[in-house]
């Protein structure tokens, strides 16, 4: 892990600090961190005092918690563009609730809670953006146990891979899994041999055809009808 101070051009394409002034920017840069991961690097683990909150540069990371078997359940996939770990600064036991690690090379920007805490209780603005990402990231919680709880193995993998195809398409498209495919698997809770038989099925009944990590979809309304069940 290697460290690097944050600049002023690092804030801009962060959606918790477009709103604030100079000033106020200059504050948020004292202490954060320009931090370079490795490939399965930890940058935090559950249980760690929860003293900053994350924006990923580049890069992936999985959040994760360990079963009680000891196996790893990858609770999310955070990729490039997006923050994590901002609402743990709410909560009363101020500790991860997950672990965090890097898959592939990454950059993050390390941000101090109690300094950005401080700017919220004087900037109404930055509150209200802070509530609506929280309030859309709830909702794509919702929708994730909606489908983890209430549909087959079957159809949750038919659901991940049509997430990745644009909406307005409809054609047959190839898309490209960002992540190991046992990763697929944890975030989805199935098992990485469920995961392996299920393609397979879908690669027989001619839906999909599989060639390492590019995924070529033939039939994406097919896919639809398994969602649908």
């Amino acid at each position: 892990m290697k460290n690097m101070p944050v600049t002023s051009t690092d804030l801009e394409d962060i959606y918790l600090f477009r709103v604030l002034d100079e000033d106020r920017r200059a504050l948020v840069l004292k202490g954060a961190q320009h931090i370079h991961l490795d490939n399965e690097e930890r940058l935090f683990k559950h249980g760690d005092k929860a003293s900053r909150f994350y924006y990923l540069k580049s890069g992936q990371i999985t959040l994760g918690r360990i079963s009680r078997e000891g196996q790893e359940k990858v609770l999310e996939i955070i990729q490039a563009g997006h923050t994590f770990a901002e609402a743990v600064m709410f909560m009363e036991n101020n500790e991860y609730p997950v672990t965090a690690t890097s898959i592939g090379a990454s950059e993050v920007l390390a941000f101090d809670n109690n300094t950005f805490l401080n700017l919220l209780r004087g900037s109404t603005d930055t509150c209200f953006a802070l509530m609506a990402e929280m309030a859309r990231r709830l909702k794509g919680l919702i929708n994730e146990v909606d489908n983890l709880t209430l549909h087959d193995a079957q159809c949750r993998i038919a659901n991940y891979l049509l997430a990745q195809v644009p909406e307005e398409i409809m054609n047959p498209t190839a898309v490209e899994l960002s992540v190991a495919k046992n990763v697929i698997a944890s975030r989805l809770s199935i098992k990485p041999e469920t995961f392996s038989r299920i393609m397979h099925k879908l690669s027989e009944e001619g839906l999909i055809s599989v060639d390492g990590k590019t995924i070529l979809i033939h039939d994406i309304h097919g896919l639809k009808q398994y969602v649908s069940m």
